[in-house]
């Protein structure tokens, strides 16, 4: 039997989502074409989740919660499919068995609370055995223990527990954590915790081979300028000085401090509009935040390598255990950073050579196809042990 899964996720950034709402006047799409449109821009890891899971036996429901438009759609979408609302006697009988920050909260008419709502009345209408959350979604989490008798409700934590709101991993049936420390965290504590990496996606891969033009010589796509990209920004500004640059994310540096990063910044993108500008790099280039302790945990490594662009990234202790020795080219600073730009924009054949061999291992090894089995496996065991709880609880 398949297990019904409700993926709950958020795209960002959410003005480069908006902007393009308002460009092809999305507003008077219907519910299915929009929600595929949203699908199809491929925004963080989009339906890579989901889609595979549906491979190891699992049928799926997606829910994008921080779209104000894709809510709006998605409730009208499930106004006339049974869903009893409440009636004032049934919520005041429900008022008088709750906490008084549930109470303040029913009392707020905000997005927030209308959020709440829909993903309520989703999970009355699509009845998930598995509601799985990828944080973060701007859901209380304490939200979500309402479900815990019906559904097993799991979660994916990235790098920083701080971005949820009001966040406590003992409100979750299941834990994925794409970084190793919050893995073994959790372990400790006697937690059902998995390590989660991030993968690539064969049909993505497939879909950017269409474009073969190298476009740009060196880009970056990332937030640059704040108090823990110090690093980062200042080697930016000095690849930009240097090299032909192309530089999309957050617009958080000024023209006197970072001339050269001002002037060849090109706006903000997301999705699949980002990793086509990536296949059309000779080179992209990776750094990682001040507080990353030498570790590289974050999505762009696996977005390139699903491109086949080469990647040139700084030298992180754990890229010798999640990548065979040699594949990747990496830089420990800047001088030798600037040395293998220079060097891969003269050797055409051989940096692409390099890129596509180390696309075909990843497509082999990494794949989310693969990545999501096991994902896949611990759900059905989390299921499969509540059932059998519950069936020893009314046999007692």
């Amino acid at each position: 039997m398949a297990l019904k899964l409700l993926y709950i996720d958020a795209v960002y950034p959410l003005e480069w989502l908006q902007q393009k709402q308002a460009e092809l006047n999305l507003a008077d799409m219907p519910f299915t074409q929009y929600r595929k449109w949203l699908i199809d821009q491929r925004i963080y890891l989009s339906d890579y989740i989901p889609r595979n899971l549906e491979q190891h036996g699992f049928t799926s429901e997606i829910l994008i919660v921080n779209d104000p438009l894709f809510i709006s759609k998605f409730r009208k979408h499930i106004q006339h499919s049974g869903v009893k609302k409440n009636t004032p006697t049934g919520r005041m009988k429900k008022l008088a068995h709750t906490s008084f920050y549930s109470f303040y909260r029913w009392l707020k008419p905000t997005f927030y609370q209308q959020t709440e709502a829909v993903v309520r009345k989703a999970i009355n209408w699509y009845q998930p055995d598995v509601i799985f959350v990828r944080e973060p979604s701007g859901i209380d989490t304490y939200f979500w223990n309402q479900f815990r008798k019906q559904s097993i409700v799991a979660v994916l934590i990235g790098c920083n527990t701080a971005h949820p709101y009001r966040w406590l991993s003992h409100n979750f049936d299941v834990l994925f954590s794409i970084t190793e420390e919050y893995y073994q965290f959790f372990k400790v504590q006697g937690l059902p915790s998995y390590f989660f990496a991030y993968g690539v996606d064969e049909m993505v891969c497939q879909q950017l081979q269409t474009i073969q033009n190298k476009t740009h010589d060196v880009v970056f796509v990332g937030a640059l300028g704040n108090e823990v990209q110090t690093a980062k920004t200042k080697l930016m500004e000095a690849v930009a000085s240097k090299f032909n640059f192309k530089w999309w994310g957050p617009r958080n540096v000024d023209a006197n401090s970072f001339p050269n990063l001002y002037k060849c910044y090109q706006g903000k993108t997301s999705g699949i509009a980002m990793l086509q500008e990536y296949r059309q790099s000779k080179i992209v280039l990776n750094d990682y935040v001040d507080t990353a302790n030498g570790n590289a945990v974050n999505l762009r490594l696996y977005e390139v390598l699903n491109t086949g662009s080469f990647l040139l990234t700084r030298q992180a202790d754990n890229l010798s255990h999640l990548f065979p020795k040699g594949m990747l080219e990496m830089y420990s600073t800047a001088q030798e950073c600037f040395e293998k730009l220079e060097y891969y924009l003269a050797h055409d054949a051989e940096r692409e050579q390099k890129a596509q061999s180390a696309t075909e291992w990843a497509l082999e090894n990494v794949s989310y196809k693969r990545r999501l089995e096991t994902v896949g496996v611990a759900l059905k065991k989390a299921y499969d042990s509540r059932n059998r709880t519950q069936q020893y609880a009314a046999i007692g």
